[in-house]
């Protein structure tokens, strides 16, 4: 009886690819990576609130106007002072602010905690959006509060300054 050669490999060896070919998959980013993120990034823009230049922000003392988030430190004071009033005079946009931070903590936090990508996907889904509209309206919050109604801005213009001479103030 004649034998004929035979394939020695084993047929599961052969399906294995080569690792060469496989792309290695993305490194899992750690589980407190979101909150880290989110302290991270609220902790610089309240260190660059609190540390300003000659007493002033940035935008302010480059062009002389309030910023579109001009009175929103003060407006969070006034709210941890039980002052919801003022701090809706200071800044109406605190409240939203605050609410939307309060959420990404948590979010955040969550995810943190259960493992499961619930910050990843509200940020997916909502991050744009929301980024959108609250950019929109404190846009048009500091427009009327600047341009219409300069007696609802917490800071005036200041005279001589490069947004009094465009203003004609």
């Amino acid at each position: 009886m004649l034998h004929e050669p035979h394939d020695t490999t084993d047929a599961r060896i052969r399906a294995v690819p080569d690792p060469a070919a496989v792309p290695a998959a993305p490194r899992p980013r750690g589980r407190w990576t979101p909150l880290l993120a989110v302290l991270g990034i609220g902790g610089a823009m309240v260190g660059l609130s609190v540390l300003p230049i000659h007493g002033e922000c940035g935008f302010r003392f480059l062009l002389g106007a309030p910023c579109p988030g001009c009175g929103m430190t003060r407006a969070c004071l006034a709210l941890l002072h039980g002052d919801p009033a003022d701090a809706w005079r200071l800044h109406p946009m605190v409240f939203p602010a605050l609410l939307a931070a309060a959420g990404i903590v948590g979010l955040a936090l969550h995810e943190g905690l259960t493992g499961r990508p619930t910050f990843r996907r509200a940020a997916e889904r909502w991050a744009l959006p929301a980024m959108i509209a609250g950019f929109t309206l404190l846009g048009a919050l500091w427009a009327v509060r600047v341009l219409w109604r300069p007696e609802w801005s917490p800071d005036p213009i200041r005279p001589g300054s490069p947004a009094a001479r465009v203003l004609g103030r």
